[in-house]
């Protein structure tokens, strides 16, 4: 089981545990390549990311999803069906609510969030997402660095650390906590 805490302690004492740690990405990664190529499915790389993304560190859980996509979109494979395909927010719709936060545009970020909504998107997914960015960027803008983040692209996370103070992103990963 993925859950041993809910198992019945009587039941629990009765057998051996063995816990296993996730799957590395890029195991997953070249897993899910193999398989694209193996059936000659074309793919994008983003796509891939996604899905790895998804899985959580799960074998199954990516294959799974991979076979779920590929049920939906037939022979390709890309990350805007993935997106549809389980209600989630593209990188740069992410993005352009941080910039609205950040520029103060309040309408605007209300309008994103009943857009958000309406559309039945993954909210809880959308926390942690804008939660790892938050972390990308205080971690950059602490270091100095992109080797430590592994979210944005460079340029993306430039503009992010220029117009976010540390104060703001700790402020702002607080709520985000606090929400999820």
């Amino acid at each position: 089981t993925t859950e041993p805490h809910k198992i019945l302690p009587t039941i629990l004492s009765r057998c051996q545990r063995y816990d296993f740690s996730k799957i590395s990405d890029t195991a997953i990664k070249e897993r899910l390549r193999f398989v694209l190529e193996e059936e000659g499915i074309e793919y994008d790389e983003e796509a891939v990311n996604l899905i790895i993304s998804l899985s959580d560190g799960g074998m199954r859980d990516a294959l799974s999803i991979l076979d779920q996509v590929l049920a939906y979109t037939s022979n390709t494979l890309n990350s805007s069906d993935i997106l549809d395909i389980f209600q989630l927010e593209s990188k740069e719709e992410k993005l352009a609510l941080l910039t609205d936060l950040v520029n103060g545009d309040t309408a605007s970020v209300l309008n994103r969030i009943n857009q958000y909504i309406t559309k039945g998107s993954d909210i809880k997914r959308l926390t942690s997402d804008l939660l790892d960015i938050y972390k990308d960027i205080l971690i950059y803008q602490r270091t100095n660095s992109l080797k430590y983040v592994s979210s944005l692209k460079s340029e993306q996370i430039q503009l992010l650390a220029e117009s976010h103070t540390e104060k703001m992103l700790l402020e702002n990963i607080d709520v985000l906590l606090n929400t999820i």
